[in-house]
């Protein structure tokens, strides 16, 4: 995915911080001041030197305004601008590109993701666990079709996918600079990133949460948006899709051939009615013959899918790396 960079993302005067928080944005202009001294108040309490990236998503409201006002107060501040909304998944994409601390953070701005939890994050990341994953232990204020939705989602995909994914895990994360390297390296054109960090299986520390209610505004994140994320998700952790013309195929040939030998036998009993038991034999076998084509075909399609993806043959995690502090 090829990242278009503001001129207005500007450098902190932090070379190397120690935690990078990325923060997508879509008309947050309301959330961002008291989401910044959340932050401010957590990281200090945990004596981190940071940067925080906001990634504005193409935002018509005046969150860019409000990101520039911090940055002139704070040099730990950037501002990240895509030059249209992208959706939420390629804005954390580029909010990781642009990262350079050794641990990134990624939270949404409406403070559902509770920056309290900052420490505790911190002390696993610590601990040396390469990711740490929030799943919410309940949806605390969301409506019962979002809930609803995202039960069926994640028992969907996690019969269909060829990875786990952890239910009501969340794009609240932790991430190592290690794990951020390989996440950019393979994300793919239609990211879904829970969905990529499973894959990935780096050793995960899993945190249990409550979201809080969002401070204000409205989510832009609507039904379609989350079903076209959804629909995404299952393409691009599953080729369960691709099997269905293969299977089909199968069964449709076991049928075909029970049918030839009931014909066969009707023929030899003298009750066939002439005509009808060679044209549905013909038919059957072509429909047969012609699913399974398409179900090969679906292999070698899958197969082109997962070059395209450039996922590596396998990730390696070395014990002997530096450590944190």
């Amino acid at each position: 995915m090829q990242t278009i960079v503001s001129p207005m993302l500007r450098t902190s005067v932090l070379n190397e911080p120690t935690l990078t928080i990325v923060v997508p944005c879509h008309n947050e202009e309301l959330n961002i001041p008291t989401m910044y001294d959340a932050l401010k108040n957590q990281v200090a309490s945990c004596a981190t030197s940071y940067e925080i990236i906001f990634v504005d998503d193409g935002s018509t409201d005046r969150t860019v305004q409000v990101v520039r006002e911090l940055m002139r107060r704070d040099p730990g501040v950037r501002l990240l601008r895509l030059v249209r909304n992208f959706g939420h998944q390629s804005a954390l994409l580029a909010g990781l590109a642009q990262s350079r601390g050794r641990a990134v953070l990624c939270m949404d701005a409406d403070l559902q993701h509770p920056p309290r939890l900052i420490p505790k994050i911190l002390e696993a990341w610590r601990s040396g666990t390469p990711v740490v994953q929030m799943a919410r232990l309940e949806y605390g204020h969301s409506n019962r079709v979002k809930k609803l939705l995202s039960g069926a989602f994640y028992t969907i995909i996690n019969r269909l996918s060829d990875v786990y994914i952890q239910p009501n895990a969340s794009d609240f994360f932790l991430v190592d600079r290690e794990v951020v390297r390989m996440m950019l390296s393979c994300a793919g054109s239609r990211p879904f990133i829970r969905g990529l960090l499973s894959w990935l299986a780096y050793p995960t520390t899993i945190i249990d949460y409550v979201p809080d209610a969002r401070f204000a505004g409205k989510p832009s994140y609507t039904l379609r948006r989350s079903l076209k994320l959804g629909l995404s998700a299952l393409i691009s952790n599953s080729r369960f899709p691709l099997h269905i013309g293969v299977q089909l195929g199968l069964i449709v040939s076991v049928m075909a051939i029970l049918y030839v030998l009931l014909a066969i036998y009707s023929y030899l009993l003298g009750s066939a009615v002439p005509g009808w038991t060679s044209i549905i034999g013909v038919v059957l076998v072509l429909g047969a013959v012609q699913l399974l084509v398409i179900g090969v075909m679906a292999q070698y399609v899958g197969a082109i899918f997962d070059l395209t993806r450039k996922l590596p043959n396998y990730v390696a995690y070395d014990e002997q790396r530096d450590s944190q502090e």
